[in-house]
């Protein structure tokens, strides 16, 4: 039980490692030996877990995006649809959205990875980090989008987002990671979409367009603004778009 237990810190601690560098740096700036020597394990550990570094990279993508994505869910979803439902079936769903390139064995791997507790909000984190299911849809949205902004702080030239710097590096050099990618996007967009949606029949947000349309408009504005904000090293275009969305979306 013990070695398990090890086994699985050690290729957080690779994963971690490797979340951080490609962040700062990219992908084909980010050498094996920098990522073993950061995450302080030996070099024959990278390859007892990954096959290459191009399945390193999914494994990161994946580990991301499932934890953006739940982080979405909590500020957008109401209290009682993130605490109530089936664990398992929530697993399955998450394998389910794995890429169909995967091995079965890989894909259920990865959804067995996340903790039980990773699926619901902890009553400990509620208050700070998530939207009551009392606020309107389009509160919750500005609420997450807030939320993203802090945590990038007065820096952003040091984050960015490891969705859209790998999109924009690897597209066109790998398509497996370019379709991991695509779907990461996608799922976030669906998220959009569906809050928008609510906050079209609450009556906050115009309905001469449908929420699919809407919510590809916002999540492109807002990898722009990373983009722009880490480009400028800089808050405020971040803060720009979180102003003007409420413009663009409103009812005239």
């Amino acid at each position: 039980m013990i070695s398990m237990k090890r086994r699985g810190e050690t290729r957080d601690k690779l994963i971690e490692a490797g979340l951080q560098l490609m962040l700062a740096k990219g992908y084909t700036n980010t050498g094996i030996q920098e990522i073993v020597n950061q995450a302080g394990v030996p070099k024959g550990s990278f390859y007892h877990y990954f096959d290459s570094k191009e399945s390193f990279a999914l494994a990161i993508i994946d580990s991301f995006d499932r934890n953006h994505l739940l982080k979405i869910r909590r500020h957008l979803s109401s209290e009682q649809a993130l605490t109530q439902g089936n664990t398992k079936t929530q697993q399955q769903a998450l394998s389910q959205a794995l890429p169909q390139t995967l091995p079965q064995a890989l894909s259920q791997e990865l959804s067995q990875e996340l903790p039980q507790e990773a699926l619901f909000v902890r009553d400990d984190h509620k208050a700070a980090c998530c939207s009551t299911a009392s606020e309107r849809a389009l509160d919750r949205l500005l609420a997450y989008f807030r939320t993203v902004a802090q945590e990038k702080g007065d820096c952003p030239s040091k984050s960015g987002c490891l969705i859209g710097t790998l999109s924009q590096e690897m597209s066109g050099q790998s398509e497996l990671l370019r379709a991991r990618l695509a779907q990461a996007l996608d799922g976030w967009r669906a998220e959009f979409s569906q809050c928008l949606k609510l906050a079209q029949t609450e009556g906050d947000v115009r309905r001469d367009l449908c929420p699919i349309e809407l919510s590809e408009i916002v999540l492109s504005g807002w990898e722009g603004a990373i983009l722009r904000s880490k480009a400028t090293n800089s808050p405020a275009p971040l803060h720009s778009f979180i102003e003007l969305l409420p413009r663009l979306l409103q009812i005239s």
